[in-house]
């Protein structure tokens, strides 16, 4: 999902993926990129590290059905909020 948000900053949440105990996604932004965090439904944020080939991941347990979001921040510190899907995608 595109997120547009209003500093100018843009970032796309793509290849979903994962089980019950990972979660990776690719984020293409037009800044560097310094953090990117998931949360499963209404929890806090959790931090995703940039794996070698590119992708942002994570080992944690996220139930069936409930809703993932991610989030992305920018150098210049601005954020983008993917679009909360159902896991797994």
């Amino acid at each position: 999902a595109l997120v547009d948000e209003p500093g100018g900053f843009e970032a796309t949440f793509s290849g979903l993926r994962g089980n019950p105990w990972w979660v990776e996604a690719d984020i293409e932004a037009n800044e560097p990129l310094v953090r990117v965090e998931v949360r499963v439904e209404e929890g806090a944020f959790q931090p995703l590290a940039e794996t070698p080939w590119g992708s942002w991941a994570a080992s944690l347990y996220v139930q069936p059905d409930a809703l993932v979001q991610l989030r992305a921040q920018a150098q210049s510190g601005e954020m983008a909020l993917s679009t909360p899907v159902p896991w797994p995608p």
